[in-house]
């Protein structure tokens, strides 16, 4: 049975409703992006995902069983968030962060083992942050410290990473690299990735699928090329002059 991140009639937001009913499905193996403009409840919609947040109304399935039935520590042994707030811990060094993704398998005496320094240092190695990990968080360009928390994830052992955001701060290069990175960690790792992003060529040149919430609040699903021959993508972020179409052959090679 495949690993599966499920809703049903989900509504969420605050006091008023931000997105209802929505019905969506996150399957292994998959990287997708969420997309949609400023203040259209991506964040939100990530948070109620990964459980941080209640839902007005429907539920949140992992592998079958609801989220509100499940504990804090079944969840995080299942799936990993990446916020955009920034980890400046005085002191913290690259290991120590990366370890923090053990904590759900831990004990009671917090008493890391042999196999989790393996799988903190396996998890360092994957994202090439190898001659980093005696290095201070607050020492560390925003690029590094993203992968540090992604080495976290990664760490962490869970079928599903949700991300807000995370090449919000990154340069053009360093994106690029944690984008291939992310992909990589799908191909390799049979993850299933969901990330908000505003880098709309971004999510077309790597998402398998790109979840888009509209100007109308709806949630439309499909792959990269679906949504620009049917025009979603442009609809939603119309400028004049911009031709999705003739974008994504270059971002793919890019990417």
């Amino acid at each position: 049975m495949e690993s599966q991140l499920h809703t049903v009639n989900l509504s969420l937001g605050f006091q008023k409703p931000l997105l209802i009913d929505l019905n969506l499905n996150l399957p292994e193996k998959t990287l997708i992006c969420l997309i949609g403009r400023n203040g259209s409840g991506k964040s939100t919609l990530l948070r109620t995902l990964s459980g941080m947040k209640k839902p007005l109304a429907g539920n949140v399935f992992l592998d079958g069983k609801k989220m509100s039935e499940m504990s804090e520590k079944e969840i995080a042994k299942r799936l990993s968030i990446v916020l955009t707030d920034p980890v400046k811990v005085p002191y913290m060094t690259v290991e120590d962060l990366v370890m923090f993704g053990r904590y759900p398998y831990l004990g009671g005496q917090i008493n890391k083992t042999p196999e989790d320094a393996i799988i903190v240092s396996s998890a360092i190695h994957d994202v090439g942050i190898e001659h980093l990990k005696t290095r201070q968080l607050t020492t560390l360009s925003d690029g590094e410290r993203q992968k540090a928390i992604l080495a976290r994830s990664i760490a962490q052992q869970t079928d599903f990473i949700i991300l807000d955001e995370p090449a919000a701060f990154l340069d053009f290069p360093s994106k690029i690299e944690l984008m291939r990175l992310l992909k990589k960690l799908v191909i390799k790792h049979s993850k299933a990735i969901l990330l908000s992003t505003h880098d709309i060529e971004m999510s077309i040149a790597i998402s398998d699928r790109i979840w888009l919430i509209d100007n109308h609040r709806n949630i439309i699903t499909g792959t990269p090329e679906e949504l620009i021959n049917n025009n979603t993508i442009a609809d939603t972020f119309y400028v004049p002059s911009v031709f999705f179409k003739q974008t994504i052959r270059y971002y793919k090679s890019v990417y």
